[in-house]
């Protein structure tokens, strides 16, 4: 027989854990299930801008967030579409907007018939069918119709604000809604000694966590997926060379939207500031006194396997949810940020 989990560890904060974090505390809150959380602020975040993708209208929405207070406590603006400058050669731009093309017609997906007027050379540009590409093309955005019938109700879009201000939020919201905040930095993990399961966390002051349930959003380092399990990662770089992740002040070019690095002396993004990242190839140059992370990715987290990896599914940049023997979890067996930087595929409970 299952025993019920009630002690939820999340092992990292930052955006990645205070989503978590906040998300458990509003699922879970009837349950009698305790959300924990543990970071140091000795451990730093990558201080970038977080450039999301609809769904996170859908997660906000789930917490029952106030949009405007959001926006504000943010810094956030909206955003309909994703630019790539210099995409094919230098000068030209490619648009990815959010939301459907066109419509579908008897079963015919929209596209066919777009590529056959194409073929006949009476089409128009692909982004005139898209509500999201027609607006971020004329500067113009209105909050989407609430009445299905109304072309408006198509209208996708998401937000771009500063990313710690999001955590910072979300700590907030979390707290108010019973998540406890540890602070420490993690000196140790304990498994039990034959399943390899994770059953706690030794703090480098000597506090030990333990849980029913651990959250590993501890980022890059992967303190249980990687460092304690040795999960291991599938290369991906024959696909897809970007192996660097590149964070930089940023002041805004002649459109007044596309970034551009700022010239030395760099200075922090403050209050009404910019950041900009990339992802160059390895063998594009660096900038001297720009600091680039080398990450193991493009990769893919390897299949789980029950002798290999006992219990672990994702959630995060480079994480893993572990439960102790005999526990059960009645909430989704995966989940993933809005990033392109990493992901795992959901894995079986």
């Amino acid at each position: 027989m299952t025993t019920p989990i009630r002690e939820v560890l999340v092992v990292g904060g930052g955006t990645a854990g205070w989503m978590t974090a906040a998300a458990l505390s509003k699922v879970l809150d009837a349950k009698g299930v305790r959300v924990t959380l543990v970071e140091s602020d000795a451990i730093a975040t990558v201080g970038v801008g977080e450039a999301t993708i609809p769904p996170i209208t859908t997660f906000n929405q789930i917490l029952g967030l106030d949009e405007a207070e959001f926006m504000r406590a943010t810094k956030g603006s909206f955003k309909l579409a994703i630019q790539f400058v210099d995409w094919k050669h230098k000068g030209h731009r490619y648009q990815h907007p959010f939301g459907n093309f066109g419509l579908d017609i008897e079963a015919l997906k929209f596209h066919q018939f777009w590529l056959r007027s194409l073929h006949e050379g009476w089409s128009r540009d692909i982004d005139d069918y898209n509500l999201s590409a027609t607006a971020a093309n004329r500067g113009r955005f209105a909050l989407p119709s609430k009445d299905p019938g109304q072309v408006m109700s198509a209208l996708k879009y998401a937000f771009h604000f500063d990313a710690s201000l999001y955590a910072k939020y979300l700590r907030g919201y979390a707290e108010r809604r019973g998540v406890t905040r540890v602070e420490g930095k993690i000196g140790g993990v304990q498994q039990h000694g034959e399943t390899g399961f994770v059953t706690g966390v030794t703090l480098e002051d000597g506090r030990v966590l333990e849980a029913d349930l651990f959250v590993d959003c501890s980022g890059f380092r992967g303190l249980l997926i990687e460092q304690t399990l040795k999960a291991g990662f599938e290369d991906w770089s024959h696909w897809l060379p970007n192996d660097r992740a590149v964070a930089m002040p940023c002041v805004t070019g002649g459109d007044g939207l596309t970034p551009i690095p700022a010239p030395p002396p760099m200075r922090p993004a403050g209050a009404g500031g910019s950041r900009c990242s990339t992802a160059p190839a390895t063998a594009m140059s660096i900038r001297p006194g720009t600091s680039a992370t080398r990450t193991r990715w493009p990769a893919c987290a390897r299949p789980w396997t029950a002798p290999r990896w006992p219990n672990p599914i994702s959630c995060g940049s480079r994480p893993v949810v572990a439960r102790t023997p005999g526990s059960r979890t009645s909430w989704p067996s995966a989940c993933r940020r809005a990033s392109w930087s990493r992901w795992r595929a959901p894995a079986s409970t």
